[in-house]
């Protein structure tokens, strides 16, 4: 039966990752004293990765008040997120997002193999959201049976639990692994820097605050407990996320004046504060998502819960001599209330995050429409300039044509004046008290026309060469350009063919056992 998890285990979803190489990682332990039932909790302990032998020896030990019995342990590996830059030729400088573990990945793999929860560690990558259950392994002194539940690429719970046969002294034991990520608990919801952050508490330091509470031994006993800790860290950080983004939200419809049913003011935003409130609200738009999809993961864990709860019976507690069974609290029944509690608490946060989300949308529908009121305004602003403008270029204009009229109307005098002023003409020898108007011309007279018609003609033919030149050169580049184009598209189709060719070659067929990847 654990042909398929260990087939399907090949697959990681979760990708990889890298490690600060620590040499030691935290426990929690949780002692049983059969005396009176006490359960002494042990947070906090530090156990180096070259002992994990010396700390999973230890399952009895004599306490202040009388012998204490080992029945749950949990080590936490920590997660952490690691931003590092670096230059891409297309992009330039971005930023690569990588996960880091405060142990290495071979002392990790050690303490699931030891803990027996080496197959579930590699099934659980597997997969990217959800809860499962893997066959449970028996052996003459105990029966054994991992769990796991994952949440990448932030959350991931791995249990095995115990249950031993009759002479031992213990009735069961939990071995379970966490891997949370360890945030600064907040959460950046704009680009502009740190001022305008998220409350968004850590999954470690909500887990471990669930697990320092006070609970009845029954529940530390139980094989749901795992889920019932995930189950309300999941619903604290929705509630404290969700806290964080009202409080945002709060500012967004104060600024934008679109709050309690009506707009109260008119805001003055210019075009870097509406960028700047539209990036905020897309960050809530998208974080609200993210609770959605938690949400709806606490509800499956909810769901498994009860379902295991209703295929197994609560086992009888043993006397401490390994007599007849003792009267005891249904630990079924004790961890169902609890359940119920959170699947109330979950219902109303499906429905506030509904609402905040409403809300998120409502202000983004009002920052596009200012945005699209402030672009109305630009255009009509740029209407009037470019009526202005028109009005100008049409007096420029006007005052053009009349230089040119002018021009026109003093040319032919300006041109006989200036010919008759060259020495081509007989001044001198004119009769000014003749009514005679003739001149005689000079034998030079022809020479200006000699020399003024060539000159003429050969610049309009070198005019005329220089249009034909240059026709010829946008000829050339737009032919470049359209040759330039057809490559470009001929390769981006040559590329898009071979990205096609290999997705068919690695399509898994629909009856494999891989084809819930489709």
């Amino acid at each position: 039966m654990e042909d398929i998890y260990r087939n399907l285990g090949v697959i990681n979803f979760w990708g990889d990752h890298e490690s600060l190489n620590k040499k030691s990682f935290q426990v929690t332990q949780y002692w049983l004293r059969p005396s009176d039932g006490a359960i002494i909790p042990e947070d906090g302990k530090v156990v180096s990765t070259d002992r994990i032998d010396e700390w999973l020896q230890g399952t009895v030990r004599n306490g202040s008040n009388g012998r204490e019995i080992l029945i749950a342990r949990y080590a936490f590996v920590e997660i952490s997120v690691q931003e590092r830059s670096k230059l891409s030729k297309n992009a330039g400088e971005v930023v690569e997002k990588k996960k880091v573990t405060n142990i290495p990945d071979s002392a990790i793999k050690e303490i699931a193999k030891k803990l027996g929860l080496k197959l579930a560690h590699d099934y659980a990558k597997s997969w990217i959201t959800g809860v499962t259950a893997l066959p449970p392994v028996s052996d003459q002194h105990a029966t054994r049976q991992a769990f796991a539940v994952s949440y990448a690429p932030k959350f991931l719970a791995l249990w095995t639990q115990s249950r031993f046969r009759p002479p031992s002294v213990h009735e069961t034991i939990t071995s379970g692994m966490f891997f949370a990520e360890a945030s600064d608990g907040t959460k950046k919801v704009n680009q502009s820097g740190n001022e305008n952050r998220i409350e968004k508490p850590g999954y470690l330091r909500v887990l471990k605050q669930i697990m320092q509470a006070p609970w009845h031994r029954e529940i530390h006993m139980h094989t749901m407990f795992p889920v019932f800790l995930t189950a309300a860290c999941f619903s604290m950080q929705v509630a404290g996320t969700q806290e964080g983004i009202k409080k945002e939200l709060r500012e967004v419809e104060s600024q934008t004046g679109y709050h309690n049913f009506n707009r109260e003011h008119k805001p003055s935003l210019d075009w870097e504060d509406l960028g700047e409130l539209s990036r905020k609200s897309n960050g809530h738009a998208t974080l609200l998502a993210n609770l959605a999809r938690k949400s709806k993961t606490t509800e499956t864990l909810l769901s498994f819960a009860f379902k295991t709860m209703n295929k197994e019976r609560q086992p009888k507690r043993r006397q401490k001599n390994g007599g007849a069974p003792i009267p005891t609290v249904n630990g079924n029944d004790l961890l169902r209330n609890h359940l119920s509690v959170l699947q109330d608490r979950l219902a109303m946060q499906d429905l506030d995050i509904a609402y905040t989300l409403r809300r998120v949308q409502v202000q983004i529908d009002a920052l596009f429409h200012l945005v699209t009121e402030n672009d109305s305004l630009a255009n009509l602003q740029l209407s009037k300039s470019t009526k202005d403008l028109a009005f100008f270029s049409y007096r420029d204009a006007s005052s053009m044509k009349t230089l040119a009229v002018v021009t026109m109307l003093f040319l032919p005098g300006s041109f006989v004046s200036a010919l008759f002023s060259t020495n081509c003409f007989e001044w001198d020898n004119v009769d000014l008290r003749s009514s005679s108007i003739g001149v005689n011309v000079t034998p030079q007279f022809g020479l200006y026309w000699v020399v003024t018609i060539p000159l003429t003609l050969l610049t309009f033919v070198g005019y005329f060469i220089w249009l034909w030149v240059q026709k010829r050169e946008r000829e050339r580049s737009f032919a470049e350009l359209q040759k330039r184009q057809a490559a470009e598209a001929e390769a981006l189709q040559t590329q898009a063919n071979r990205l096609s060719s290999q997705r068919r070659l690695t399509m898994l067929p629909k009856d494999s056992t891989m084809s819930f990847l489709a």
